[in-house]
Protein backbone atom coordinates (compact mmCIF):
# COMPACT_ATOMS: atom_id res chain seq x y z
CA UNK A 1 0.00 0.00 0.00
CA UNK A 2 1.52 3.59 -1.13
CA UNK A 3 0.26 6.91 -0.09
CA UNK A 4 0.63 9.17 -3.27
CA UNK A 5 -0.39 12.44 -1.77
CA UNK A 6 3.32 13.55 -2.98
CA UNK A 7 3.23 12.56 -6.68
CA UNK A 8 6.66 12.59 -6.80
CA UNK A 9 7.86 11.20 -3.54
CA UNK A 10 5.19 8.42 -2.76
CA UNK A 11 5.98 5.89 0.33
CA UNK A 12 5.07 2.92 1.05
CA UNK A 13 2.22 2.75 4.03
CA UNK A 14 2.43 -1.27 4.61
CA UNK A 15 2.81 -4.42 2.94
CA UNK A 16 0.83 -7.52 3.08
CA UNK A 17 1.73 -11.17 1.45
CA UNK A 18 -1.25 -12.61 0.01
CA UNK A 19 -1.55 -16.81 -0.47
CA UNK A 20 -3.27 -15.92 -3.82
CA UNK A 21 -2.17 -13.81 -7.14
CA UNK A 22 -3.95 -10.12 -6.40
CA UNK A 23 -5.93 -9.26 -9.36
CA UNK A 24 -7.87 -6.54 -8.46
CA UNK A 25 -7.96 -3.60 -5.85
CA UNK A 26 -10.05 -0.78 -4.15
CA UNK A 27 -9.98 1.74 -1.13
CA UNK A 28 -12.69 3.44 0.40
CA UNK A 29 -12.88 4.97 4.36
CA UNK A 30 -9.22 4.11 4.99
CA UNK A 31 -10.16 -0.08 4.27
CA UNK A 32 -8.64 -1.60 1.23
CA UNK A 33 -10.89 -4.52 -0.36
CA UNK A 34 -8.43 -7.24 -1.87
CA UNK A 35 -9.65 -9.34 -4.90
CA UNK A 36 -6.73 -12.33 -4.07
CA UNK A 37 -7.64 -14.29 -6.95
CA UNK A 38 -7.81 -18.33 -5.51
CA UNK A 39 -6.55 -16.63 -2.27
CA UNK A 40 -10.22 -15.30 -1.61
CA UNK A 41 -11.13 -11.55 -0.96
CA UNK A 42 -9.67 -9.91 2.11
CA UNK A 43 -10.22 -6.45 3.86
CA UNK A 44 -7.22 -4.69 4.95
CA UNK A 45 -7.20 -1.96 7.19
CA UNK A 46 -3.63 0.30 6.79
CA UNK A 47 -4.81 2.50 9.70
CA UNK A 48 -3.47 5.68 11.72
CA UNK A 49 -0.41 3.62 12.49
CA UNK A 50 0.35 3.42 9.08
CA UNK A 51 0.10 6.68 7.97
CA UNK A 52 0.65 9.83 10.88
CA UNK A 53 -1.08 12.87 9.68
CA UNK A 54 -2.07 12.74 5.96
CA UNK A 55 -1.37 15.25 3.28
CA UNK A 56 -4.24 16.56 1.39
CA UNK A 57 -4.06 14.95 -1.88
CA UNK A 58 -2.14 17.52 -4.98
CA UNK A 59 -4.80 19.53 -7.31
CA UNK A 60 -4.67 17.73 -10.59
CA UNK A 61 -4.39 21.21 -12.99
CA UNK A 62 -3.75 21.43 -16.63
CA UNK A 63 0.02 22.40 -18.18
CA UNK A 64 1.39 22.97 -21.12
CA UNK A 65 4.99 22.49 -21.49
CA UNK A 66 5.75 24.51 -24.44
CA UNK A 67 3.70 27.49 -23.80
CA UNK A 68 1.75 27.40 -27.06
CA UNK A 69 4.08 26.30 -28.90
CA UNK A 70 4.51 22.44 -30.15
CA UNK A 71 5.51 19.75 -27.83
CA UNK A 72 9.16 18.83 -29.07
CA UNK A 73 12.22 20.62 -27.09
CA UNK A 74 16.03 20.07 -28.06
CA UNK A 75 18.39 19.04 -25.39
CA UNK A 76 19.88 21.97 -25.68
CA UNK A 77 17.59 24.33 -24.98
CA UNK A 78 18.85 27.07 -21.98
CA UNK A 79 15.49 27.67 -21.04
CA UNK A 80 11.55 25.98 -21.19
CA UNK A 81 8.71 28.13 -21.14
CA UNK A 82 5.74 26.11 -18.73
CA UNK A 83 2.07 27.15 -18.60
CA UNK A 84 0.11 26.30 -15.68
CA UNK A 85 -3.63 26.87 -17.24
CA UNK A 86 -6.50 27.71 -15.75
CA UNK A 87 -9.96 25.92 -15.76
CA UNK A 88 -13.55 26.50 -15.14
CA UNK A 89 -12.94 25.37 -11.54
CA UNK A 90 -9.33 26.63 -11.06
CA UNK A 91 -7.51 29.59 -11.22
CA UNK A 92 -3.55 29.76 -11.83
CA UNK A 93 -3.69 33.60 -10.17
CA UNK A 94 -3.95 31.35 -6.88
CA UNK A 95 -0.69 29.97 -7.00
CA UNK A 96 2.64 30.65 -4.92
CA UNK A 97 4.94 31.56 -8.04
CA UNK A 98 7.93 30.57 -5.00
CA UNK A 99 6.44 26.92 -4.43
CA UNK A 100 6.96 26.08 -8.09
CA UNK A 101 9.05 22.92 -9.11
CA UNK A 102 9.83 21.14 -12.57
CA UNK A 103 10.92 18.07 -13.97
CA UNK A 104 12.10 14.98 -12.06
CA UNK A 105 14.93 17.25 -10.24
CA UNK A 106 12.14 19.45 -9.30
CA UNK A 107 14.22 22.71 -10.50
CA UNK A 108 13.00 26.16 -9.11
CA UNK A 109 11.46 29.05 -11.81
CA UNK A 110 14.05 31.30 -13.35
CA UNK A 111 13.37 34.98 -13.84
CA UNK A 112 10.20 36.26 -14.28
CA UNK A 113 7.03 34.48 -13.41
CA UNK A 114 4.06 36.15 -15.14
CA UNK A 115 0.31 35.95 -16.14
CA UNK A 116 -0.89 35.91 -19.63
CA UNK A 117 -4.01 34.21 -21.60
CA UNK A 118 -1.54 31.51 -23.19
CA UNK A 119 -4.89 29.27 -24.61
CA UNK A 120 -7.24 32.00 -25.54
CA UNK A 121 -10.01 31.16 -22.94
CA UNK A 122 -10.50 34.39 -21.90
CA UNK A 123 -8.38 33.62 -18.16
CA UNK A 124 -4.85 34.32 -17.11
CA UNK A 125 -2.65 31.30 -17.18
CA UNK A 126 0.50 31.31 -14.98
CA UNK A 127 3.58 30.97 -17.50
CA UNK A 128 7.23 30.74 -15.69
CA UNK A 129 10.65 29.87 -17.22
CA UNK A 130 12.69 26.75 -16.27
CA UNK A 131 16.18 25.77 -16.53
CA UNK A 132 15.86 23.09 -19.10
CA UNK A 133 18.97 20.83 -18.69
CA UNK A 134 18.92 21.15 -14.70
CA UNK A 135 14.88 19.65 -14.76
CA UNK A 136 16.43 16.17 -15.36
CA UNK A 137 13.94 15.53 -17.90
CA UNK A 138 15.70 12.04 -20.63
CA UNK A 139 15.52 11.93 -24.03
CA UNK A 140 12.53 10.54 -25.98
CA UNK A 141 8.42 11.24 -24.79
CA UNK A 142 8.47 12.48 -21.67
CA UNK A 143 6.06 13.86 -18.90
CA UNK A 144 6.93 17.75 -18.18
CA UNK A 145 5.72 18.01 -14.84
CA UNK A 146 5.68 21.04 -12.31
CA UNK A 147 4.10 21.03 -8.91
CA UNK A 148 3.91 23.35 -6.32
CA UNK A 149 1.03 25.31 -3.85
CA UNK A 150 -1.54 27.93 -3.90
CA UNK A 151 -1.75 30.70 -2.14
CA UNK A 152 -3.41 28.33 0.69
CA UNK A 153 -1.10 25.78 0.60
CA UNK A 154 -2.85 23.33 -0.93
CA UNK A 155 -0.62 21.23 -3.58
CA UNK A 156 -1.14 20.85 -6.82
CA UNK A 157 0.72 18.73 -9.66
CA UNK A 158 0.22 18.78 -13.52
CA UNK A 159 2.15 17.21 -16.43
CA UNK A 160 2.48 17.65 -19.91
CA UNK A 161 3.98 14.91 -22.88
CA UNK A 162 7.00 16.15 -24.79
CA UNK A 163 9.07 14.91 -27.08
CA UNK A 164 12.68 15.80 -25.85
CA UNK A 165 15.43 15.51 -28.59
Amino acid sequence: MFDVADFFAPRVLGTFATPGLSEDVETQDGLVYLADGPGGFRILDFGPEYGGERAAPPLLVDVDARAGRRDRVRAKKRRLQVAVLSSAGFSAVEIDPASLAFGPAGVSATGRVRLRDVDRDGRADLVASFPFAAAGLASGHVDACVEGRLGDGRPFVGCDDVSVR
